[in-house]
């Protein structure tokens, strides 16, 4: 399965330490930016990521996870919405 991380505060970090423990696919979209720490953890776990965006790739996930911070009305969510009908 690959998930699709909208947003990289501490609730996905611990998401993604879990689905890869579980052999899961990731990919983090973070529009605000990565610390060094948050690279470090995403590239020794070889999670691929983006930053300073939310692109339109998150859509290409089976599943998608976001932050708290991340309002409903986000336009990626109602993208999300519209391609479930």
């Amino acid at each position: 399965m690959r998930y699709g991380l909208l947003g990289f505060g501490l609730s996905n970090r611990y998401a993604a330490k879990f689905l890869k423990s579980k052999g899961d696919e990731i990919f983090v979209s973070e529009s605000g930016k990565l610390s060094d720490e948050d690279k470090a953890f995403l590239n020794e776990n070889k999670i691929e990521y983006e930053e300073g965006t939310n692109s339109e790739k998150v859509l290409g996930c089976d599943v998608i996870l976001t932050s708290p911070s991340v309002p409903c009305d986000h336009p990626i969510l109602l993208k999300a919405q519209e391609m479930k009908k």
